[in-house]
């Protein structure tokens, strides 16, 4: 939706209580687990770096599209067809 300050979405921005900026179109994410697999994806669609550091420091694997391209960690590549 949009609003004054722009547009909005439901990820909050801890530090300001307004819509995180967005920085990637899409994230998916292999985890162990479903529960892993979502807050990592909702990670990566605010901070790609720290995000994927995240995913990494997790054990998962992570495939996201930004404005300036595509990122995935290392292991992501043997989930590809």
């Amino acid at each position: 939706w949009v609003t004054a300050r722009g547009r909005a979405h439901h990820i909050v921005a801890p530090e300001g209580g307004w819509s995180a900026p967005v920085r990637a179109r899409t994230a998916t994410v292999v985890a162990d687990d479903a529960t892993t697999a979502d807050v990592l994806a909702t990670a990566l669609i605010v901070d790609i770096t720290r995000g994927l550091a995240a995913a990494t420091n997790a054990g998962a694997e992570a495939l996201i599209e930004s404005e300036s391209g595509w990122w995935m960690t290392p292991g992501f590549e043997r989930h590809l067809w």
